[in-house]
Protein backbone atom coordinates (compact mmCIF):
# COMPACT_ATOMS: atom_id res chain seq x y z
CA UNK A 1 0.00 0.00 0.00
CA UNK A 2 1.59 3.44 -0.88
CA UNK A 3 1.96 4.88 2.33
CA UNK A 4 1.43 8.59 0.36
CA UNK A 5 -2.38 7.68 0.69
CA UNK A 6 -1.90 6.96 4.03
CA UNK A 7 -0.22 10.42 4.58
CA UNK A 8 -2.85 12.13 3.27
CA UNK A 9 -5.50 10.31 5.34
CA UNK A 10 -3.39 11.06 8.48
CA UNK A 11 -3.77 15.22 7.21
CA UNK A 12 -7.27 14.72 7.47
CA UNK A 13 -7.70 14.43 11.00
CA UNK A 14 -7.84 17.07 13.13
CA UNK A 15 -4.87 15.80 15.46
CA UNK A 16 -2.78 14.95 12.55
CA UNK A 17 -2.49 11.42 13.28
CA UNK A 18 -3.71 8.87 11.56
CA UNK A 19 -7.52 7.77 13.02
CA UNK A 20 -8.11 4.48 14.90
CA UNK A 21 -8.56 1.73 12.15
CA UNK A 22 -10.70 0.24 14.58
CA UNK A 23 -13.79 1.75 12.87
CA UNK A 24 -15.14 -1.20 10.82
CA UNK A 25 -15.71 -3.21 13.53
CA UNK A 26 -18.12 -0.79 15.12
CA UNK A 27 -20.36 -0.55 12.20
CA UNK A 28 -18.88 2.76 10.43
CA UNK A 29 -20.70 3.53 7.49
CA UNK A 30 -19.01 2.77 4.18
CA UNK A 31 -16.45 5.68 3.08
CA UNK A 32 -18.16 6.22 -0.35
CA UNK A 33 -21.20 7.18 1.96
CA UNK A 34 -19.26 9.27 3.78
CA UNK A 35 -17.08 10.99 1.45
CA UNK A 36 -20.57 11.70 -0.38
CA UNK A 37 -22.03 13.09 2.58
CA UNK A 38 -19.10 15.44 3.80
CA UNK A 39 -19.07 16.68 -0.25
CA UNK A 40 -22.53 17.82 0.31
CA UNK A 41 -22.39 19.60 4.09
CA UNK A 42 -22.60 22.70 4.64
CA UNK A 43 -22.81 23.43 8.19
CA UNK A 44 -19.33 24.40 9.52
CA UNK A 45 -19.57 22.50 12.72
CA UNK A 46 -21.14 18.99 11.08
CA UNK A 47 -18.48 19.42 8.55
CA UNK A 48 -15.65 18.96 10.60
CA UNK A 49 -17.38 16.31 12.16
CA UNK A 50 -18.29 14.25 9.02
CA UNK A 51 -14.47 14.94 7.64
CA UNK A 52 -13.20 12.64 11.14
CA UNK A 53 -15.70 9.87 10.61
CA UNK A 54 -14.59 9.56 6.89
CA UNK A 55 -10.60 10.12 7.31
CA UNK A 56 -11.25 6.77 9.75
CA UNK A 57 -13.47 5.13 7.23
CA UNK A 58 -11.23 5.33 4.84
CA UNK A 59 -8.19 4.28 7.47
CA UNK A 60 -10.26 1.71 8.06
CA UNK A 61 -10.92 0.07 4.34
CA UNK A 62 -6.84 1.07 3.62
CA UNK A 63 -6.27 -1.45 6.45
CA UNK A 64 -8.82 -3.89 4.82
CA UNK A 65 -7.28 -3.50 1.23
CA UNK A 66 -3.56 -4.23 2.89
CA UNK A 67 -4.51 -7.85 2.57
CA UNK A 68 -6.11 -7.92 -0.50
CA UNK A 69 -4.70 -8.19 -3.76
CA UNK A 70 -5.81 -6.24 -6.77
CA UNK A 71 -7.08 -3.71 -5.36
CA UNK A 72 -5.23 -0.96 -7.13
CA UNK A 73 -8.51 1.27 -8.04
CA UNK A 74 -10.03 1.18 -4.87
CA UNK A 75 -6.49 2.61 -3.49
CA UNK A 76 -6.91 5.08 -6.20
CA UNK A 77 -10.53 6.08 -5.34
CA UNK A 78 -9.81 7.14 -1.93
CA UNK A 79 -6.34 9.27 -2.94
CA UNK A 80 -8.50 11.12 -4.72
CA UNK A 81 -11.12 11.65 -2.34
CA UNK A 82 -9.10 12.20 0.62
CA UNK A 83 -6.91 14.94 -1.71
CA UNK A 84 -10.64 16.32 -2.14
CA UNK A 85 -11.02 16.37 1.53
CA UNK A 86 -7.79 18.02 2.42
CA UNK A 87 -8.46 20.74 0.19
CA UNK A 88 -11.92 21.41 1.54
CA UNK A 89 -10.19 21.71 4.90
CA UNK A 90 -8.03 23.80 4.03
CA UNK A 91 -10.17 25.75 2.04
CA UNK A 92 -12.78 25.84 5.64
CA UNK A 93 -9.92 27.04 7.47
CA UNK A 94 -9.12 29.96 5.23
CA UNK A 95 -12.81 30.81 5.48
CA UNK A 96 -12.76 30.67 8.83
CA UNK A 97 -9.49 32.78 9.58
CA UNK A 98 -11.02 35.92 7.12
CA UNK A 99 -14.15 35.86 9.48
CA UNK A 100 -12.49 36.16 12.56
CA UNK A 101 -9.56 38.85 11.06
Amino acid sequence: MPTYIRRIVMLLSSDGRMPRSDATSKGLADWHQLYAATMREMDAKQLHVLIEKTSRAMEARLDELSRIEGNEQEQKEIFIAANALLSLKVARRKWENKISD
